[in-house]
This record gives structure tokens, C-alpha cells and sequence, in this order.
């Protein structure tokens, strides 16, 4: 791995964090301002990222792809656990604030660093656990003034993990199907097929339920949810691409310092209905899970 390739790899998980970040609070705003169910932001909002990579595909030499039979696995795990993932995220959106859930799902990197070892027999060393296990307690700080660990709600953030972890595995091997590592090509082009399936099927579900959506709250929500959603994807395949989806899933773990920075931020403007504010102690527990996180990633880097 050079060092241009982690470089890039570490920028991509970065941008990964902060546009999800922003993506949540849009999709929480959505959740309280429409009329429409949750699942119809999902729905809408992977028809259009549908659209556009099937346009970004036809621009990346689709015919340089390898015959289906080399990556309809792979291309199938990423895609067909990332709509469970999703779907245990729009559940925990309805008990909690962006702000809660985003710390939580700091907790993927546990259950992707075990199913990684289970599954493909790649170990980390000592300081590479050590950063995980590090970063993972930076999310338990983090969530320590949120959300109530409620069994319930640890349930839904365990099967809402698994699902994501499972879909990065398969996104790795998807790259690496369609390319070198660290291949921005290889990563578009694979982020272009799962969300070109990902919207077909949003389409076929759409024109079989026919759900009423509440088109004003879409246009000024939904639109920007959208955007964010699909940038941090683009970005995720990248990193995933170049440093691996254990490294890219401890960056993309710093989305739950940003939300809880933009989630204290909100509360002081005074919108309490979509963030509470913090105290001194929230505040100073979020400093030292901010330094946690610096620090795994430090301990990742090194080994």
C-alpha cells in the first residue's frame, strides 16, 4: 500500500463521516417535518441515486467490466446487506436522535473486525485490536449522554451493524473484482452497480406500493439527504478500495464526534426539537472521545 493510496483511502473514510453526518440530520428532519413514512425517504432517495449510476456506469466504460458470474456474489452481499443495514437505521431513527444513533454505530467496527476473522481468516495485530477495541469505547463515551442502551434499542443497533459490516466485506470483494486496490475506477464503477440495483429495486417497490409521498418535505429534506447520502457511499467505496473496510470503518466512526459536535451546535441555535443541548460534562466527555478516536486511528496507521 502506498502512500498516496492511504492517503487517499484516509481522506475518502474522513468525507465518508462528515457527509453522513450531515445526511443524518437532514433524514431526522424529514422523520419530524413529513407526513410520509420513513421508508418513503428510503425508497425515493435510492430511485434517484438509482438514476444517477446507471449514468455514472454508462460513463465508466461498462463494457470493461468482467462477465456477472465473476462479482453477482459479491455485488449481491453488498447490496442485499446494506438494505437490512438500512433498515435497522430507519428503525433506530424512530427512538433517537441523529446524535444517539450515529456514536452506536461506532460499534460496526467490533462486529466487522470479528466477522472479517471469522469469515476470511485475517487477523489484526495486537495494536490494530487495540485501536479497535479503542475506538469502539470512543463511541460508548460518546453515546453516554444519548441514547438509553435499552435492549431493545442495542438489538436494533447490533442487527443494524451486522448488516453494514456485511456489506462492506462484500463491497471489498467487489473491488477487488473490478480492479486494483485503491482503483478510484474500480470503486466507482462498484458503487455505480450496487446503487443501480439498490434503485431498481426502490422503483419496483414504489410502483407496486404506490406510497403518497409528502413532496415538499422530499424537496427541501429528502434533496439534500440524497446528495450527502450518495457522496459519503461514493467516498466509502474509495476508502474501502484503498486502505481496507477495518481501517475505512474506524474513519467513518468519527461521524459520531461530528454529530454530537453539529448535534450541540443545533441545540444551542435552539432547535431542541431536533437536538437537546449539552452540559460542561457532555461536552468535556466529548473532548476525550474525540482524542480516543485520534488515537485508534494513530494505532491503525502504525501497525
Amino acid at each position: 500500500m502506498t502512500f498516496s493510496t492511504t492517503s487517499i483511502g484516509v481522506a475518502a473514510g474522513l468525507a465518508c463521516a462528515l457527509s453522513q453526518t450531515a445526511a443524518y440530520i437532514f433524514s431526522r428532519l424529514f422523520v419530524l417535518r413529513s407526513r410520509s413514512a420513513v421508508m418513503h425517504l428510503l425508497l425515493f432517495s435510492h430511485a434517484i441515486m438509482g438514476v444517477v449510476a446507471v449514468i455514472g456506469l454508462a460513463c465508466t466504460a461498462p463494457l470493461d467490466l468482467p462477465p456477472l458470474r465473476v462479482y453477482a456474489n459479491s455485488l449481491m452481499a453488498a447490496t442485499g446487506f446494506f438494505v437490512f443495514g438500512q433498515i435497522g437505521l430507519l428503525s433506530l431513527m424512530r427512538i433517537t436522535s441523529p446524535s444517539g444513533i450515529a456514536p452506536l454505530l461506532g460499534l460496526k467496527i467490533i462486529v466487522l473486525a470479528f466477522l472479517n476473522l471469522i469469515l476470511f481468516g485475517e487477523n489484526l495485530r495486537m495494536p490494530q485490536w487495540g485501536a479497535v477495541v479503542l475506538c469502539a469505547s470512543a463511541a460508548l463515551i460518546l453515546n453516554a449522554a444519548g441514547a438509553k442502551l435499552s435492549k431493545r434499542l442495542m438489538l436494533l443497533v447490533l442487527f443494524t451493524c451486522s448488516g453494514y459490516s456485511l456489506s462492506d466485506l462484500g463491497i471489498s470483494q467487489l473491488v477487488q473484482h473490478l480492479g486494483e486496490p485503491g482503483s478510484i475506477t474500480a470503486a466507482l464503477k462498484a458503487a455505480f452497480l450496487c446503487y443501480a440495483l439498490l434503485g431498481a429495486f426502490s422503483v419496483i417497490v414504489i410502483a407496486i406500493q404506490r406510497p403518497r409521498c409528502d413532496w415538499r418535505a422530499f424537496r427541501r429534506f429528502g434533496i439534500p439527504y440524497t446528495i450527502l447520502w450518495f457522496f459519503a457511499m461514493l467516498v466509502l467505496f474509495l476508502s474501502i478500495s484503498s486502505i481496507g473496510p477495518v481501517y475505512a470503518t474506524i474513519l467513518q466512526s468519527t461521524r459520531g464526534l461530528w454529530s454530537v459536535l453539529a448535534g450541540a451546535t443545533i441545540g444551542y441555535m435552539g432547535l431542541v426539537h431536533v437536538e437537546a443541548r449539552m452540559g460542561r460534562f457532555s461536552i468535556a466527555r466529548r473532548i476525550l472521545a474525540a482524542l480516543m478516536m485520534v488515537t485508534a486511528i494513530w494505532l491503525y496507521s502504525r501497525a
